[in-house]
């Protein structure tokens, strides 16, 4: 079964706008045509200003846009980047697993007990002296 196209197909012209288009030319004749016009912008300076700034304007062309500035273009890239996952993603990943039950629950290390600093009284102490004897 075909899909069902929406909306005007490609290339197709919008068919109200050329209706609208039709009545205003329509409307246009009936009105006298370019004699009809020529004579109402004659008839008032406002007529005519309202000719020259609304009118007539739209009668002109499209000025083009101008294209984009295209990017720079960059340096080849020398050497090999490599993606590491960074260790919280890890961590995320394991834990997102064994909450789904498909790692291994044996395969997670267990943290390692950190060591405490030592104090400067504690380094002290483990350095030999001559004056320990005394």
């Amino acid at each position: 079964m075909a899909k069902a196209q929406r909306g005007r197909p490609k290339g197709a012209r919008n068919r109200l706008t050329n209706e609208a288009k039709a009545a205003i030319l329509e409307a246009f004749e009936k009105l006298g045509g370019v004699d009809g016009l020529v004579k109402w912008v004659e008839k008032s300076e406002a007529n005519e200003a309202l000719y020259w700034t609304k009118i007539f304007p739209k009668l002109l062309p499209r000025q083009p846009i101008e294209p984009a500035p295209q990017p720079e273009e960059l340096p080849p890239v020398k050497g090999a980047l490599i993606w590491r996952t960074p260790a919280w993603a890890k961590a995320a990943q394991k834990k997102s697993q064994l909450r789904a039950g498909t790692a291994k629950a044996a395969a997670t290390p267990r943290p390692k007990a950190e060591a405490r600093a030592k104090t400067a009284e504690e380094k002290l102490a483990e350095i030999p002296c001559e004056w320990d004897d005394y």
